[in-house]
């Protein structure tokens, strides 16, 4: 198993072409997702539903959340997780998270947000022509 994991982290081996069972073993799927968060798209379902499996897979690469349980893409701690390492990570939380967060940021912060987003997407768009 460790020479598995060390071929992982040499980029000698990818994780599709790991052994099945492997993929179903707790401990070494752990390892696999601290060497790259995206090993979490090949764990066996039971693992993707795990909390310090998910966890550890979010903390490397905030984007592997798209492969977490879907009930874990309810889960505050996780999806914070993942969005301190990629803030795009919020697009694989579960809507219901989304709405909050908006909600809770309110009508005046989403109104300056999006009123930023189009002034800044009309220069791009008047500086290219």
């Amino acid at each position: 198993m460790q020479e598995i994991l060390q071929q992982l982290k040499n980029n000698r081996l990818s994780i599709t072409e790991v052994d099945k069972s492997l993929l179903e073993n707790y401990d070494f799927m752990l390892e696999a997702v601290r060497i790259d968060g995206y090993n979490l798209m090949m764990a066996s379902n039971e693992l993707k539903a795990n909390f310090k499996i998910v966890m550890e897979a979010v903390k490397q690469n905030g984007l592997a959340l798209q492969y977490a349980s879907f009930r874990l893409s309810y889960n505050l701690e996780i999806v914070l997780e993942a969005v301190k390492a990629d803030g795009v990570a919020i697009k694989y939380a579960s809507n219901l998270i989304i709405y909050q967060v908006i909600y809770d940021l309110g009508h005046d912060k989403m109104i300056k947000f999006l009123e930023k987003k189009v002034e800044n997407s009309s220069k791009v768009e008047n500086s290219n022509k």
